[in-house]
């Protein structure tokens, strides 16, 4: 079996929903130019699956059961704005 580290570019919402081979896991979340971006570490071979996130801002509130967990966090517009990304399960 060979991994690999894929990009998954996406739109900043409060959703988001990406399809991403099954046993994946994010590495880094990152602006790429004006983009955000996953970076994820893959198995090619693996079938695609949705996997869903939710995207908060510094300071909303969140409710413990619709948060998942932590996979990371990115600044946005030179740090003024910083977001935190949680896989839903």
């Amino acid at each position: 079996m060979q991994l690999a580290v894929w990009k998954y570019p996406f739109d900043l919402k409060d959703e988001v929903v990406l399809l991403i081979p099954g046993g994946s896991k994010v590495l880094h979340i990152a602006m790429q130019g004006l983009i955000p971006c996953m970076w994820v570490l893959v198995d090619p071979e693996r079938t695609k699956k949705e996997f869903r996130f939710k995207i908060f801002g510094t300071g909303v509130p969140i409710e413990q059961e619709s948060m998942g967990f932590h996979v990371g966090s990115f600044f946005m517009d030179g740090g003024q704005f910083i977001w935190h990304v949680f896989q839903l399960p």
